[in-house]
């Protein structure tokens, strides 16, 4: 076996957060390019539309859901979904968070929690929700993405780094 048949990731299934865009759409990409079929998700249906077309160009399956991490129900929503459709879930992106700068000092403390929530608490709630899928599968892996305001301090970034972090 070679190297680039060790890395082959033909009958997975991944999905994707914040999919549309960005490293979401690079990462749907190269996750399809190595053979997966990819579940993308993103508030923006267009967005992850369009991915899910070039998904198929390489020859995989694709399904595009509408789905804001913010909400637990639309999160259980994407991960039924996606179950459904492609059988089987394998491997899981939480590529979808931020925020904006804030005066940490003006910032309040409802904002600061829902900063939590959209980059912290919908990360952990869908791992909780694939990995049974994944066990299932018997394999699959997580990538959560994080970003350099994790390893450095940065004026007004307060609560997105401490949430990367």
């Amino acid at each position: 076996m070679n190297i680039i048949q060790r890395f082959t990731l033909t009958g997975s299934v991944a999905v994707i957060t914040g999919g549309g865009r960005g490293i979401g759409r690079a990462m749907a990409l190269a996750y399809a390019e190595a053979g997966a079929d990819v579940v993308l998700a993103a508030r923006t249906l267009s967005d992850v539309e369009a991915v899910a077309e070039d998904v198929r160009g390489l020859g995989r399956r694709a399904l595009a859901v509408q789905c804001d991490v913010n909400d637990a129900e639309q999160r259980a929503a994407l991960i039924t979904q996606a179950r459904e459709h492609m059988g089987r879930i394998t491997h899981l992106v939480n590529n979808a968070g931020g925020a904006g700068p804030n005066d940490p000092l003006t910032l309040t403390v409802e904002r600061f929690e829902e900063i939590m929530r959209f980059n912290v608490s919908s990360a952990y709630h869908l791992t909780q929700l694939c990995v049974p899928h994944m066990r299932e599968a018997g394999c699959g892996n997580i990538i959560n993405i994080t970003s350099g305001a994790a390893r450095y301090a940065q004026t007004q970034f307060s609560a997105y780094g401490t949430a990367k972090a």
